[in-house]
C-alpha cells in the first residue's frame, strides 16, 4: 500500500505524540515500589505490647515516600512477637506505624527492609504496662521554686497514655492533675512547684501500681558541699564548683573569700541558678602559694584549700600485675596537679620483648593523669619506668597466667528467718564457668549447697535458720576463702538518734539502724510522746536484705518529744527537739560491748555512753531479754557524776543469743550477745609460697577465750617452715594471731596446727 506524503506525516505526528504523553487512554495503576528508591528508610523502633495485645513498629523515612512503597517485615522471635511479612506505606508519609501481635513475655528483634536497606530494632512484650510500685526518690525545694519530676513504664507504650497525679498536700506543692505519656515512650514529665513550707508526696498511679516521691519544700536552701582541684599548676584554670540541699527558687549568690588573692582569681561571688542546686565558676591560677577558699551561702559556709605549684611532678604509675600474653591493658599515669599544658611523660619496658609500651603519655591540659596501652608479647616480667620532670615511678608487670584468685562475701548479720546474698568471684588462671566448693561449719545455722558454679562472679541465696556463728568456706583450684555470718534470734533497733533537731513546720528525714538483716516483711513502728509537737512517724516495711531504715519527723510546735521505735520486741528512743533544744536533757547515747561473741565462760566487758552528765551518781540498770546467757557479775553499774561513760563487765554462763538492754529517764539502748558452747578455729594458708619470701597466716576463734589455747604447729616438709613451733591464742580475746609461712625450697608440704581435739590442715606448694 502507498501512503501519500500527508498521510506519512499525519502518521510520523501520531506516533511522537504518543510518546511524548505516554499514549492514549487512562494510565494503568502504579506498582507498588519494592526497589530502589530515592527517598530511603532512616530508622525503625518499636513500642512494647501486653500479651495478647498489639504493639507498634514505626518506620521513619529520609524524606516523604514517592510512591506507595511496600515493606518487608520479620520477627527474630516469632513466638514472642507476630508480625505481617509484608504492609504497604502510602504515598507522601514521611513516617508509618504498623501493628504486631504480644505473644510471649519477652524481647524479640524485628527487621523492616524497603528497597535495599533493612533496619532492626526490639520490640518487648510485658504482662501489664506498669509503673514501679515504689518511692521513686525525695528531694527538697526552695519555697516558690519550680522543677519538673518523672516516671517510667515498664515498656513504651504504642498508644498515648494519661496517667493521674495525686498530691497528698496541695498547699505545699502544686503539680497537674494528670501527665501524658506520649506513644513510643515510657516516661512522662510534669511541673511541681514548691508552695510552701511543709511536706507533700506526689504519687502517679496507673493500674494497680504506684510510684511516689515526696516533696519537702523548706524556706531556704543550705550549702552542702564545694569541690576545687587541690593541687594545679600556675597558668592552669581549675573548676570552683557549689552544691545546695534545696532547689533554688531565684538566682542566688555564694559569696567566695580567699586567704590569698594573688594565688589565684576567685571571683566575689558564685551565682546558683534558680531551679538548680549545683552551680560552678572557672578560676585561673596566678602564682604558686596556698590560698583557703570559703564559700558562705545564707548562713552555712564550707572551705577547702587550693595548693598552686610552679610545675607538677610524677605521682603515681599503675598497670596490671598479671596480665595474659596476646592482649593489651591500661596504663595510667598521675601527676600531683592540675597541668596548664600538655606535659609528655616518657615510658618504657626493661624487656620490650615481654611488655612493650609506648615511648610516652601525654597529660592534656586541665588533667591531672593520662592513659596508655601496653601490649603483652609473650611470658616473663617487665618493669615498666615513667620518668617526668626528674623523677620515675615504676611497675612490676607478669605476663602470663595469673594464679587463681577467690573472693568471698555476705552480709554479716542476720535475724532468724532472714535471707542473704553469698557472693562469689573466682578470677586469675580459671578460664570460664568453675565449679566452686562451698562448706558451712554449722548447716543448723546457714545450710550451703556442696558446690556451685561460678562464671567471673555469682551470688547465690542463703537463709539463716537459727541463732549462732557460722563460717562459711570456698574453695577451687587449691585456694580457699572464708567469711562469716551471725544468726540473730531477732532483728532490734542499734542505731537511733539518740537527738534529732527539726524546725517548727520542717520534715527532716531521720534513719536508724538495725543490729542484722530482719526477716522479709519486717515492720517498724513508731511513737510520740508529745504528738502536739512531733507527730509519730508511719509505719515503715524495711526492704528486703537493708538493715537501715529512713523515716520523716515533722515539727509541728516547739518542745521536746520522746519518739520510740520498735521491731518486735525490740524498741529504742530518741529525743527530738522541735524549734531548738530549750531544755538541757542528758539522755543515754549508745550501749555497746568489747565482744559480741563469747565462749562459755569468758568474760567482756560493756559500755553505756550519755551525751552529757549528771550530778550526782547514777545507777544503770542492765537487763537481759533472754535469762541464763550471760550476767553483770557483782553490783549495778553507777555512772558516777560529772562522768559520761560507765562500763561493766559481762560474764558468759550459757550458749545462746541474748539482747542487753540500758532503760533510763525513757531512753532505750540495746546491743546483742551471742554466746557459744565450743569455740570454732580457722586459719588462713596460702595455696603457694615462693622460695626465699614468707607469707602471714592468721589463726582465728569465732569468740572469746575462757582460757589460754595453745597450737602446735608443725610441717611435713622442709621446703615450707613456720616461725614458730606454737602459737598461743589468749583467753579475754577473739579475733586471732599471726605467724609467718617461709618457702625454704621448691616441693610441697602438709601443714598442721593442732590444739587438743582441734586440727587445722592446709596443703601448700613452694614455686621455685
Amino acid at each position: 500500500m502507498r501512503v501519500r506524503p500527508t498521510e506519512r506525516f499525519s502518521i510520523i505526528l501520531a506516533v511522537l505524540l504518543s510518546l511524548a504523553f505516554g499514549g492514549c487512554g487512562d494510565d494503568p495503576p502504579a506498582d507498588p515500589v519494592s526497589g530502589s528508591i530515592a527517598t530511603e528508610l532512616l530508622s525503625l523502633s518499636a513500642s512494647g505490647a501486653e500479651v495478647g495485645k498489639r504493639g507498634k513498629v514505626r518506620l521513619t523515612f529520609t524524606g516523604p515516600v514517592p510512591a506507595d512503597t511496600e515493606v518487608v517485615l520479620s520477627s527474630g522471635a516469632p513466638a514472642i512477637v507476630g508480625v505481617a511479612e509484608r504492609a504497604l506505606v502510602p504515598k507522601g508519609a514521611l513516617t508509618s506505624d504498623i501493628g504486631f501481635d504480644g505473644l510471649l513475655i519477652g524481647q524479640a528483634p524485628l527487621f523492616a527492609t524497603v528497597g535495599s536497606v533493612t533496619k532492626s530494632t526490639t520490640a518487648t512484650v510485658v504482662d501489664k504496662f506498669k509503673l514501679p510500685n515504689a518511692r521513686t526518690g525525695n528531694f527538697m525545694m526552695e519555697v516558690g521554686a519550680n522543677t519538673s519530676a518523672s516516671f517510667s513504664l515498664n515498656a513504651t507504650t504504642p498508644e498515648p497514655l494519661e496517667i493521674p497525679i495525686r498530691v497528698t498536700d496541695a498547699v505545699v506543692v502544686g503539680a497537674p492533675p494528670n501527665v501524658a505519656v506520649p506513644a513510643f515512650s515510657s516516661s512522662g514529665s510534669f511541673p511541681v512547684k514548691a508552695l510552701a513550707v511543709g511536706s507533700a508526696t506526689f504519687a502517679a498511679t496507673f493500674g494497680e501500681q504506684t510510684s511516689e516521691s515526696t516533696v519537702t519544700v523548706v524556706e531556704r536552701a543550705h550549702l552542702t558541699s564545694q569541690s576545687l582541684a587541690s593541687v594545679a599548676e600556675v597558668g592552669s584554670t581549675v573548676s570552683l564548683s557549689a552544691s545546695v540541699d534545696a532547689i533554688l527558687a531565684k538566682p542566688t549568690p555564694a559569696t567566695i573569700t580567699s586567704s590569698d588573692p594573688q594565688v589565684a582569681a576567685f571571683p566575689a561571688a558564685l551565682t546558683m541558678p534558680a531551679g538548680s542546686t549545683f552551680a560552678n565558676v572557672l578560676v585561673p591560677t596566678l602564682a604558686p602559694g596556698q590560698t583557703d577558699v570559703t564559700l558562705k551561702f545564707g548562713e552555712s559556709t564550707k572551705s577547702t584549700r587550693l595548693t598552686v605549684v610552679a610545675a607538677a611532678q610524677l605521682s603515681s604509675l599503675n598497670f596490671r600485675q598479671w596480665i595474659p600474653a596476646g592482649v593489651s591493658g591500661e596504663l595510667s599515669v598521675s601527676l600531683n596537679a592540675q597541668v596548664a599544658a600538655a606535659r609528655r611523660v616518657a615510658l618504657s619496658s626493661s624487656d620490650p620483648t615481654v611488655l612493650t609500651v609506648p615511648a610516652e603519655v601525654v597529660v592534656a591540659a586541665g588533667q591531672s593523669s593520662a592513659t596508655a596501652f601496653p601490649v603483652a608479647l609473650k611470658e616473663g616480667t617487665a618493669v615498666i619506668t615513667a620518668t617526668y620532670n626528674g623523677l620515675s615511678r615504676q611497675f612490676v608487670s607478669r605476663v602470663g597466667v595469673q594464679p587463681t584468685t577467690l573472693s568471698l562475701s555476705a552480709t554479716t548479720t542476720l535475724a532468724v528467718g532472714a535471707s542473704a546474698q553469698l557472693y562469689v568471684n573466682v578470677s586469675g588462671g580459671i578460664a570460664g564457668a568453675t565449679l566452686v566448693n562451698l562448706t558451712s561449719s554449722d548447716p543448723t545455722v546457714i545450710a550451703v549447697p556442696a558446690s556451685v558454679l561460678v562464671n567471673g562472679g555469682e551470688s547465690f541465696s542463703l537463709s539463716a535458720q537459727k541463732p549462732g556463728k557460722v563460717t562459711l568456706t570456698a574453695s577451687v583450684g587449691g585456694v580457699s576463702q572464708k567469711t562469716d555470718i551471725t544468726v540473730l534470734d531477732h532483728a532490734s533497733v542499734s542505731t537511733f538518734g539518740p537527738n534529732f533537731n527539726v524546725a517548727v513546720g520542717q520534715t527532716l528525714n531521720g534513719y536508724l539502724y538495725l543490729s542484722a538483716v530482719p526477716a522479709p516483711g519486717a515492720v517498724v513502728s513508731f511513737s510520740s510522746s508529745a504528738p502536739a509537737v512531733l507527730a509519730a512517724p508511719s509505719n515503715v516495711v524495711v526492704n528486703d536484705g537493708s538493715t537501715s531504715v529512713s523515716f520523716p519527723l515533722v515539727g509541728l510546735s516547739p518542745g521536746t518529744a520522746l519518739v520510740t521505735a520498735t521491731i518486735g520486741a525490740s524498741s529504742q528512743t530518741a529525743i527530738v527537739y522541735v524549734g531548738g533544744p530549750s531544755t538541757p536533757f542528758v539522755a543515754l547515747s549508745s550501749i555497746s560491748s568489747g565482744s559480741s561473741t563469747l565462749a562459755v565462760g569468758a568474760s567482756t566487758y560493756g559500755y553505756a555512753n550519755f551525751n552529757g552528765t549528771f550530778d550526782k551518781d547514777t545507777p544503770i540498770p542492765i537487763t537481759f531479754a533472754t535469762p541464763g546467757v550471760v550476767n553483770v557479775p557483782g553490783a549495778v553499774p553507777v555512772l558516777a557524776a560529772g562522768q559520761s561513760t560507765v562500763y561493766f563487765p559481762i560474764q558468759a554462763v550459757g550458749a545462746g543469743t541474748t539482747e542487753v538492754s540500758v532503760v533510763l529517764q525513757g531512753i532505750k539502748r540495746t546491743f546483742n550477745i551471742i554466746v557459744v558452747a565450743t569455740p570454732t578455729f580457722t586459719w588462713s594458708v596460702p595455696g603457694t609460697v615462693a622460695a626465699g619470701t614468707t607469707q602471714t597466716i592468721n589463726i582465728s576463734t569465732n569468740a572469746v577465750l575462757p582460757a589460754d589455747v595453745v597450737f602446735t604447729l608443725a610441717s611435713s616438709s622442709p621446703s615450707a617452715t613456720f616461725s614458730t613451733t606454737t602459737l598461743r591464742l589468749p583467753s579475754g580475746a577473739g579475733g586471732g594471731m599471726t605467724l609467718g609461712l617461709t618457702g625454704v625450697s621448691a616441693g610441697t608440704a602438709t601443714l598442721t596446727a593442732t590444739a587438743g581435739a582441734t586440727t587445722l590442715t592446709s596443703n601448700v606448694t613452694v614455686t621455685p
